[in-house]
């Protein structure tokens, strides 16, 4: 399975991808994002089939980014 994370905190998108590595080897995150238009740019770049979503980001919510996608063709976990 693949994931993205987009947190506006480096740290945050370091320790849970560390959390990832760890104990769910079968999850490979192939990209983080640290806002709304890179993380838009990831998901259709990438096609994830899980995503990790902070709520809060410097130029607008999560909530915004989800609206912007066409399709949601992946599992979601937010993070905040």
């Amino acid at each position: 399975m693949n994931a993205i994370i987009i947190d506006d905190d480096k740290r945050v998108c370091r320790i849970i991808s560390g959390f990832i590595k760890t104990d769910f080897p079968e999850i490979e995150v192939i990209a983080t994002a640290h806002d709304l238009l890179s993380g838009y740019e990831a998901i259709v770049k990438y096609a994830p089939e899980l995503l990790f979503l902070d709520i809060h980001l410097p130029d607008g919510t999560g909530f915004d980014l989800l609206e912007k996608l066409d399709n949601i063709g992946f599992k979601l976990i937010f993070i905040t």
